[in-house]
């Protein structure tokens, strides 16, 4: 993939990260009409969904050839398409790209803590595809500075790795650690850095500001900031932040607001902003709620702040266990 020229880059999550609130279950127009639109006002890349063999997921959780061929036909012919992979596929994964490489510029790798080794050697095989690479570190609000070094050097001696984004995935991050991390990395690194926020404190575009004083060029955002969740950065707002940077984004005809209505809203939402503060995956949230009811936000407020939280035993969560007695 040849960098878009335009700083920073703007990479739109509205499919891939939007599909959390309807199961990826989209209208194929809906589709077509967001990935024509973005194109269209000049977003730089737009992440399509997940790649996957099994046909039976819904197409954004596939990402078969037909799919990225009926996309890339919408697109102009700056705009480049990404897509996610996950270690949940086996290397079947393989297979996929054999079909599919020649329709992908980008594919992301997801880093997570349990199945770093396997994600790298994933990534590592995709780069044999000559597609660049992007490596994800979640929840980045769980590791210590000594960590995020250990995991930097892994990256940088397997050497197939063509950028590094950090995810807030929790919702957690402040501005003052954000541009800490950035600072960190961008020393060592020396290659494209990438960012994703989420919004659970309202911090998603302060945390923004806070990677583009440290350098960061790629910036996630989605409309309305649909995502699991606190949500993402709003992609109006992060255009709003980039105005004099962006001159290029034509918005004009095109009401961005108009495109999709995903509904984000499920009962214990409001404990979003909660876990948050305290540094949970935003997934334990629904566990919590399941297990807890009406007494969650209780149980949230007496986990001890400051915490990295790597595991539910470590807020001193308890599954409900079914007894033969």
């Amino acid at each position: 993939m040849i960098i878009p020229n335009k700083k920073p880059v703007i990479l739109d999550v509205t499919i891939r990260d939007g599909g959390y609130l309807n199961d990826w279950y989209f209208d194929n127009q809906d589709i077509i009409n967001m990935v024509t639109a973005l194109s269209h006002i000049g977003i730089d890349i737009i992440e399509v969904g997940y790649l996957h063999s099994d046909t039976t997921k819904p197409i954004a959780l596939q990402c078969s050839e037909s799919y990225l061929k009926l996309l890339r036909s919408k697109l102009r012919p700056e705009t480049k398409m990404a897509v996610m992979l996950r270690s949940d596929d086996g290397d079947n994964y393989l297979e996929m790209l054999e079909k599919t490489a020649d329709h992908i510029d980008m594919i992301r790798m997801a880093c997570t803590e349990e199945a770093f080794e396997r994600e790298l050697e994933m990534i590592a095989n995709v780069k044999k595809f000559d597609i660049f690479t992007s490596f994800n570190f979640t929840s980045i609000t769980s590791f210590t500075n000594d960590e995020i070094l250990w995991m930097l050097d892994k990256v940088m001696a397997k050497d197939c790795v063509d950028m590094l984004y950090i995810a807030d995935s929790r919702g957690t991050l402040q501005p003052d650690r954000a541009f800490e991390i950035f600072d960190l990395l961008g020393k060592i690194w020396g290659k494209p850095l990438g960012f994703h926020g989420h919004n659970n404190q309202g911090l998603a575009i302060e945390n923004v500001k806070a990677a583009l004083s440290a350098g960061v060029e790629f910036l996630d955002a989605s409309i309305k900031g649909y995502s699991f969740g606190g949500g993402n950065t709003k992609l109006s707002d992060l255009l709003a932040l980039l105005h004099d940077k962006r001159t290029d984004i034509q918005l004009g005809s095109v009401n961005l607001h108009d495109l999709i209505e995903l509904d984000n809203s499920p009962e214990y939402a409001y404990l979003f902003k909660h876990s948050g503060r305290k540094n949970l995956e935003q997934g334990w949230v629904k566990m919590i709620w399941d297990r807890y009811g009406a007494e969650s936000l209780n149980f949230i407020q007496q986990i001890p702040n400051n915490q990295l939280n790597k595991t539910l035993a470590d807020i001193g969560f308890q599954s409900v266990v079914s007894s033969t007695n």
